[in-house]
């Protein structure tokens, strides 16, 4: 395990009402996964950390509470390929929005 996941405590808090115990458990290895990706030390790690959190994620929003199964085009799936528009995008500019304050 790397060092950023070993040395320094970072706690985050969040309300769980309405969250299954899986919903908790996806969030706590999309963190996980992040932590990984930002703290890798080789392409390897980095690479499959990364996609590890696209992943999770993913996992997340089909498994949200909002997502309604029987619509046309299941809000999830929606969801998902805006998203990957947005990405897609992001990828290929030399600046990325920045979000911490």
């Amino acid at each position: 395990m790397n060092e950023l996941l070993r040395s320094t405590e970072f706690i985050i808090k969040l309300n769980p009402t309405g969250l299954t115990e899986q919903h908790k458990r996806l969030i706590r290895y999309l963190n996980i996964y992040i932590l990984k990706s930002l703290g890798a030390k080789d392409e390897s790690e980095y690479y499959q950390c990364t996609e590890d959190a696209f992943k999770m994620l993913t996992a997340i929003v089909k498994q949200s509470n909002f997502n309604d199964q029987n619509a046309d085009v299941p809000h999830s799936e929606q969801a998902l390929e805006m998203s990957l528009d947005s990405i897609r995008d992001l990828i290929y500019t030399k600046e990325s929005d920045i979000y911490d304050n």
